[in-house]
C-alpha cells in the first residue's frame, strides 16, 4: 500500500498590521526600510525596521545570512516567524525555523512608517491562576 503525501499547500501571508503578541508561524511581505545594527549586549542578535503599507516592525536577526539580505529598500519574503516580546514590545524572530528571503519580484507599495507596531506596549495580563 502506497501512501500519498498530500500536496503542500500555499502560504498565507498576512499584513504587518495584523500581527499581535505571541503569534506563531507569521507569513509576511515586506521591504527594509531600517538596515540591521547591532543590539546591545549581543554578540550574533541584530535588529531591522521593515514593514508593508500597514505599518512597521523591528525584525530580530540572528543569521547573518539574513542581515546581509536585509538592505535598505530590499523586498523580503518571511515565513514562519514567530513574535516575542522584548519588555513589552513586539519583535518578529526569524529563527533558524523561518525562511527569509528575497522576495521572488520587487514589492509594489508605499511603506506606512507612521504604524510601527513594535513601538506599541502591551502589557502581560495575570490570568489570575
Amino acid at each position: 500500500m502506497t501512501e500519498e503525501t498530500p500536496p503542500l499547500t500555499k502560504p498565507t501571508f498576512w499584513k504587518v498590521g495584523k500581527i499581535m503578541p505571541e503569534e506563531k508561524g507569521v507569513n509576511v511581505m515586506v521591504k527594509c526600510i531600517k538596515a540591521p545594527e547591532a543590539v546591545a549586549g549581543s554578540d550574533s542578535l541584530k535588529e531591522a525596521v521593515c514593514g508593508d503599507e500597514t505599518g512597521t516592525v523591528i525584525v530580530s536577526l540572528r543569521n547573518e545570512a539574513h542581515a546581509d539580505i536585509c538592505t535598505v529598500g530590499a523586498s523580503i519574503r518571511v515565513q514562519n516567524a514567530t513574535v516575542r516580546m522584548v519588555k513589552g514590545h513586539i519583535r518578529l524572530v526569524a529563527d533558524k525555523w523561518a525562511a527569509f528571503k528575497p522576495a521572488a519580484e520587487p514589492l509594489d507599495f508605499t511603506v506606512k512608517e507612521d504604524n510601527d507596531i513594535s513601538a506599541t506596549e502591551y502589557e502581560l495580563e495575570d490570568d489570575g491562576a
